[in-house]
């Protein structure tokens, strides 16, 4: 997983470049809003034309290219995606026509999906939001917002969060090499089970060291308080004979 924006989708690319104008939950007119608001921090509407980028591998299963163009939320994709978090629904809205995938379809995740606009809003920006339910079924919530904090917790959740939580960890190239090399890994997304499970393994290495370092400090706490009683049983033999 990345971030919609940017080139490499990094925690760290995006907080140095991209910040949230208006947060997941924040007080509106209308109730809560229930995504963010993300813009470049160069200002103004610099941002104008950016590419927006799948945050995972997923489906593309709504778009509206021709409905609300001036109000509402504009140009607007909604990307179907599966993974341990179980399935959501991600909306980018506001985007222009230019490079907007009008069409039901599969997307990797980092494909440029669309290019960030100003449709629907005077000001340039990504709204983007991700939904816990499908908004294009049963519960019919596309073009919907949220009125309450009940609501916003029911059909939403924090798309900064989310991603955060779920992000692709971020590895060396050499161990990335190395790793293709030792294990023959060609494609993708196996690459990123190896090195899923090389992490695991580093952690399990780390909390193995954690432990014998906490056995160690133990240890010798036992053998000082052992040493001790010894000394006193010792020198109380010694006061009585």
């Amino acid at each position: 997983m990345r971030f919609p924006t940017g080139n490499t989708g990094t925690k760290e690319e995006f907080e140095r470049d991209w910040y949230d104008a208006q947060p997941f939950g924040a007080v509106t007119s209308y109730g809560r809003h229930e995504g963010a608001d993300i813009n470049l921090k160069t200002g103004g509407d610099s941002d104008l034309g950016k590419e927006l980028k799948a945050i995972a591998s997923g489906t593309i299963v709504y778009y509206h290219r021709n409905s609300h163009p001036t109000s509402g939320f504009g140009r607007h994709i909604v990307l179907k995606i599966d993974g341990v978090w179980g399935t959501r629904w991600v909306m980018y809205s506001h985007m222009s026509d230019q490079d907007f995938l009008g069409a039901v379809q599969s997307v990797s995740e980092g494909q440029i999906i669309g290019r960030l606009g100003n449709s629907g809003t005077p000001v340039a920006h990504l709204h983007f939001s991700i939904f816990k339910v499908d908004p294009v079924g049963l519960y019919n919530k596309i073009d919907s917002i949220a009125h309450n904090e009940t609501e916003l917790n029911q059909y939403w959740e924090d798309p900064i969060k989310f991603i955060n939580q779920y992000l692709t960890p971020v590895i060396s190239t050499d161990v990335r090499l190395t790793l293709l090399d030792h294990a023959n890994i060609l494609d993708e997304p196996t690459t990123r089970i190896a090195i899923d499970r090389y992490n695991y393994w580093d952690q399990v290495v780390q909390d193995k060291a954690n432990l014998q370092t906490e056995f160690n400090d133990l240890k010798s706490k036992y053998d000082s308080l052992k040493s001790r009683i010894k000394t006193a049983v010792d020198s109380v033999i010694d006061s009585t004979v």
